[in-house]
Protein backbone atom coordinates (compact mmCIF):
# COMPACT_ATOMS: atom_id res chain seq x y z
CA UNK A 1 0.00 0.00 0.00
CA UNK A 2 1.71 3.15 -1.21
CA UNK A 3 0.56 6.50 -0.02
CA UNK A 4 1.55 9.80 -1.56
CA UNK A 5 3.63 10.62 1.51
CA UNK A 6 5.49 7.30 1.27
CA UNK A 7 6.25 7.80 -2.42
CA UNK A 8 7.60 11.29 -1.77
CA UNK A 9 9.70 10.01 1.15
CA UNK A 10 11.18 7.22 -0.96
CA UNK A 11 11.96 9.69 -3.73
CA UNK A 12 13.69 12.14 -1.39
CA UNK A 13 15.34 9.80 1.15
CA UNK A 14 15.46 6.42 -0.59
CA UNK A 15 13.76 3.13 0.16
CA UNK A 16 13.83 1.67 3.67
CA UNK A 17 15.64 -1.63 4.26
CA UNK A 18 16.46 -3.82 7.25
CA UNK A 19 19.59 -5.80 8.12
CA UNK A 20 20.59 -7.91 11.11
CA UNK A 21 23.80 -7.56 13.05
CA UNK A 22 25.16 -10.93 14.15
CA UNK A 23 27.90 -11.94 16.52
CA UNK A 24 30.24 -14.88 16.25
CA UNK A 25 29.61 -17.13 19.24
CA UNK A 26 32.51 -17.38 21.67
CA UNK A 27 34.09 -14.10 20.54
CA UNK A 28 33.38 -10.39 20.74
CA UNK A 29 33.30 -10.08 16.94
CA UNK A 30 30.10 -8.61 15.44
CA UNK A 31 29.31 -7.96 11.80
CA UNK A 32 26.50 -7.15 9.42
CA UNK A 33 24.64 -10.16 8.07
CA UNK A 34 24.89 -10.68 4.32
CA UNK A 35 21.09 -10.47 3.93
CA UNK A 36 19.16 -7.26 3.25
CA UNK A 37 15.42 -7.37 3.88
CA UNK A 38 12.68 -5.18 2.44
CA UNK A 39 10.35 -5.62 5.41
CA UNK A 40 10.66 -5.99 9.15
CA UNK A 41 8.86 -9.35 9.32
CA UNK A 42 11.49 -11.06 7.15
CA UNK A 43 14.27 -9.56 9.27
CA UNK A 44 12.58 -10.86 12.43
CA UNK A 45 12.20 -14.33 10.91
CA UNK A 46 15.92 -14.36 10.09
CA UNK A 47 16.70 -13.23 13.66
CA UNK A 48 14.58 -16.10 15.07
CA UNK A 49 16.44 -18.58 12.87
CA UNK A 50 19.75 -17.39 14.36
CA UNK A 51 18.74 -18.55 17.84
CA UNK A 52 19.12 -22.16 16.67
CA UNK A 53 22.44 -21.43 14.95
CA UNK A 54 25.60 -22.60 16.72
CA UNK A 55 27.96 -20.26 14.88
CA UNK A 56 26.19 -16.90 15.08
CA UNK A 57 24.02 -15.08 17.59
CA UNK A 58 21.53 -12.32 16.90
CA UNK A 59 22.57 -8.86 18.18
CA UNK A 60 20.09 -6.36 16.70
CA UNK A 61 18.17 -5.26 13.61
CA UNK A 62 19.10 -1.97 11.96
CA UNK A 63 17.32 0.08 9.33
CA UNK A 64 18.81 2.17 6.57
CA UNK A 65 17.67 4.01 3.49
CA UNK A 66 19.12 3.67 0.01
CA UNK A 67 18.37 4.88 -3.49
CA UNK A 68 19.57 1.52 -4.77
CA UNK A 69 16.89 -1.13 -5.17
CA UNK A 70 17.89 -4.31 -3.35
CA UNK A 71 16.23 -7.63 -3.99
CA UNK A 72 16.02 -7.16 -7.76
CA UNK A 73 18.76 -8.21 -10.18
CA UNK A 74 20.93 -5.40 -11.52
CA UNK A 75 20.43 -5.36 -15.34
CA UNK A 76 23.87 -3.79 -15.90
CA UNK A 77 25.59 -6.88 -14.46
CA UNK A 78 24.21 -9.19 -17.15
CA UNK A 79 25.58 -7.10 -20.02
CA UNK A 80 28.87 -8.09 -21.60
Amino acid sequence: MFTTFRLITEFLLGRKYYANIVGTRGTTKTELSSYIFTNKEDAREHARSLYANRSYSYVETITFRSYRTYGEPDPTLSRR
